[in-house]
Formats: C-alpha cells, structure tokens, sequence
C-alpha cells in the first residue's frame, strides 16, 4: 500500500518535471547609451535600493526591438556599478554614445523592487513614451 501511494505520489512530479520547461528570466540586448550626463546617476545604494534610469538606442533589433528604436532603462544600484567598474579598470563605465550589452529582465520577471523604479522613471523622460525596462546588469562593448 505505501509503495503504490507513493508512485502515485510521484507520477504527477516526473511527468511535470519533463514536460515543462522554465522561461528564461532574461533577454539581451545590444544597445547605445544616449543622452548621459554624470548628474543622472544615482547614488549608491546603502540601506536602501537606488537606481538610474538611461536612455538607450537599439543597435541590434531583435524579436521586440527594432534597430535605432530608442527605449528607457532603469538599473539598480548603477553607481555601486560605475564605481566597482572603475576599481577594477580605472575607467568610466558609463559614457555617452558607448555601445553595450544589456541583461533586461523580461517584463513578467522584473522583481517587485526594482519594479518600484521602472514605474517612477526618471524626471529627464517624463514625457517620452519610450518603452520602459530594468537590467540585471551591462558590459561595455
């Protein structure tokens, strides 16, 4: 009796377990940041989460974007970034017209923090309808 509960106990698993696959949480992207000056950076984070929100043109399209389409991203902690970036090469990891690889979350994976930020973007875009991304983290090109 326990050997048959427990196979039926684990048919429902295996057969869940081959059949479905997860989605990816992310996309990259190949993108030019414009539009940077230094006073869009945000602090770094501390007790409490901070982000930046940059404007980007798309180098290379994809199923989502068009080359040259222009979009918003926000990324936490992008001065805890800049300065890690600089420790490490001595030089400035955000610099306008610089072309870069973008980690995006896809929109039904941005986590409940970082989401905060998208939604409040950056006083510079307020009234550009732009379509609005978060990033997990960029490497220059």
């Amino acid at each position: 009796m326990k050997i048959a509960l427990l196979f039926l106990l684990l048919i429902p698993c295996l057969a869940c377990g081959q059949n479905s696959k997860p989605e990816s949480t992310f996309q990259k992207l190949k993108a030019r940041l414009i539009d940077f000056t230094p006073d869009k950076l945000c602090a770094q984070c501390g007790y409490s989460l901070a982000a930046s929100t940059f404007k980007f043109e798309v180098v290379e399209g994809s199923e989502e974007f068009q080359k040259g389409q222009n979009i918003l991203v926000t990324i936490s902690c992008a001065g805890d970034n800049a300065f890690a970036y600089y420790k490490k090469t001595g030089n400035t990891l955000f610099e306008d017209r610089q072309d870069y690889l973008l980690l995006l979350y896809k929109p039904t994976a941005v986590p409940a923090d970082i989401k905060q930020f998208q939604d409040l973007c950056s006083p510079y875009y307020e009234g550009e309808n732009l379509p609005r991304l978060c990033s997990e983290s960029l490497e220059k090109l």
